[in-house]
């Protein structure tokens, strides 16, 4: 049996604002290929998943938690301390957000918790991918069959309802392996 794969192929950077991954807004009809997608890498596990990983690279590393519940979510990114920087902490969940320094719970503003979910919005949409490409502020445009290395794969341009979150002007292309 041949292997499927999802295949995210532009993906400028991992840390690049990202959009539509706090969801819980109404399911989307989702296309055939992104819904075997989501079939192949565990389908309705996720929707009851405790997910936790360190994300590394050269400019630093950050921890993600992220929870489901159903229609319940919990998503906390932890940028550890360093540098003579305390602890940064970012806990989004259906009710709201709230961040800690230190240890210290900081009041936030309109903007600052703004800021406080994008932070977070920018570190989980990709790594749990393919995911968080549900949700009602995802919009998908079929770009038809390519080739890569000899594989036919599906291009699909991916967009967001303006206005759904700090970066949804941003548009991704993604290949799914159709088989």
């Amino acid at each position: 049996m041949r292997q499927r794969q999802f295949a995210p192929v532009v993906l400028l950077a991992l840390a690049a604002a990202a959009a539509g991954c706090g969801s819980g807004m109404v399911e989307p009809d989702l296309p055939d290929i992104v819904a075997q997608s989501i079939e192949f890498h565990g389908g309705d596990l996720y929707e009851g998943s405790t997910i936790t990983m360190t994300i590394t690279s050269l400019s630093g590393s950050f921890r993600i938690e992220a929870m489901r519940d159903g229609g319940e979510y919990e998503h906390v990114v932890i940028n550890p301390a360093g540098d003579g920087r305390p602890e940064r902490r970012v806990r989004l969940t259906n009710d709201g957000v709230s961040e800690w320094r230190g240890g210290e719970e900081l009041p936030l503003d309109a903007e600052n918790e703004r800021r406080a979910r994008a932070f977070v919005d920018a570190r989980v949409f990709f790594p749990l991918l393919p995911y968080t490409l549900k949700g009602g502020d995802v919009h998908f445009e079929d770009r038809g069959l390519e080739t890569w290395d000899g594989r036919e794969l599906r291009r699909v341009k991916v967009t967001f309802t303006p206005g759904s979150s700090n970066d949804a002007d941003d548009a991704y292309t993604f290949w799914f392996d159709p088989e």
